[in-house]
């Protein structure tokens, strides 16, 4: 926690020592100007130091003094106007030395002050190397700003291009279809797994207990090896800012140090596992010949195949229709779901289809 301390300032006409809060000098009625300078009071400037007057304080928080335009003295930010020629606030006295200024001038836009070697300072009309400066600043943030809002515009529309369906006027340009029939046996097998994995009509199985790996087990500390831990506060030390008022802020800052402690890693011995090992009879259907047929026109047939004893017919069909705009000169090629669906298409026919660039096709109803 912060705390505020006050400062002194040696009047450069009479020599007498002021304390931070007094704004002309109590020897010689001087009042306070550029050609003081604030600083440290020596000695303990611990937390018990700290200023408590409630008076101060606000001084303290109020921000930097700020100089007169008209007699060159220095007047509190709480006041409005010059105590030594009543002349009126108009412009703020930057002190390098303070942390932020602009934190004391909630009232200032930050727009209006600008960096410098210095410090920061107030920006007057007839800055105009520094307005231009900060007009590069804002047109490049904008430019940026443009460009990003520019990227994710034309992505969305290159989408909205691509998979965005509209209408055509077709002609089934021609249709395909295939009919394939496989003639499987079913056939006695033999084989050996572990009882989890066995087909569901195993039968005539044999089975022993045998070792199928390892898991750990019986966990024990190992590889000892040295961390960080117990972190405190050390190597403290009190820095204080100072506020451009007669007054400064103190802070305690410390590092972070840490003790070393010994940590270990987890390790297990490996026990067996064990499980059931099967030797078990079982059935698989073979393919022991293909028969396929395939037309251009809606003479769609099955081969097949006579089955005897333990086989059986297996049939996989495919079907495609080109569809053609002579208008686009462009055909796309459509897969029909079945057979019934297929036989909706004919050579010739005139059919309405939506599709998008992106290759998809949805027929629509036939002209």
């Amino acid at each position: 926690m912060a705390w505020i301390r006050e400062k002194k300032m040696t009047c450069t006409h009479c020599g007498h020592v002021n304390r931070g809060r007094d704004m002309q000098c109590v020897s010689c009625g001087n009042p306070v100007d550029s050609s003081e300078k604030y600083e440290s009071v020596g000695g303990d400037k611990s937390y018990a130091s700290r200023v408590t007057d409630p008076e101060m304080l606000k001084q303290a928080h109020a921000g930097p003094n700020w100089e007169c335009e008209y007699c060159k003295s220095h007047e509190r930010n709480l006041n409005g106007s010059c105590r030594n020629c009543a002349g009126k606030k108009d412009r703020l006295l930057y002190h390098p030395e303070a942390r932020n200024p602009q934190q004391y001038h909630p009232a200032i836009n930050s727009q209006s002050l600008i960096p410098s070697q210095y410090g920061w300072g107030k920006m007057h009309e007839d800055d105009d190397i520094d307005e231009n400066v900060l007009d590069s600043i804002r047109n490049a943030e904008n430019l940026r700003m443009y460009i990003i809002i520019g990227v994710i515009v034309a992505v969305a529309l290159l989408a909205f291009w691509i998979f965005m369906p509209f209408e055509v006027n077709t002609t089934v340009k021609g249709i395909a279809w295939e009919h394939a029939v496989n003639l499987e046996e079913r056939h006695l097998k033999h084989g050996e797994d572990w009882d989890g994995n066995m087909p569901s009509d195993a039968h005539n199985t044999s089975c022993s207990t045998r070792q199928r790996g390892t898991e750990n087990c019986n966990r024990y500390d190992c590889n000892p090896h040295q961390v960080d831990c117990n972190p405190h506060s050390c190597n403290c030390s009190i820095k204080c800012d100072d506020l451009g008022n007669g007054y400064e802020s103190c802070d305690n800052e410390c590092d972070t140090c840490y003790d070393s402690c010994t940590e270990y890693d987890d390790c297990y011995e490996q026990c067996p596992v064990y499980d059931e090992w099967c030797s078990f009879d079982y059935h698989e259907w073979d393919v022991i010949g293909t028969n396929v047929a395939s037309g251009k026109t809606h003479e769609e047939t099955w081969p097949d195949f006579k089955t005897v004893g333990e086989q059986r017919n297996a049939r996989y069909a495919k079907y495609q229709v080109d569809f053609y705009s002579e208008e686009k000169d462009k055909t796309w090629d459509y897969e029909p779901d079945d057979l019934e669906e297929f036989r909706k298409y004919n050579t010739g026919a005139p059919w309405l289809i939506k599709v998008n660039r992106a290759g998809q096709v949805w027929p629509q109803n036939e002209l």
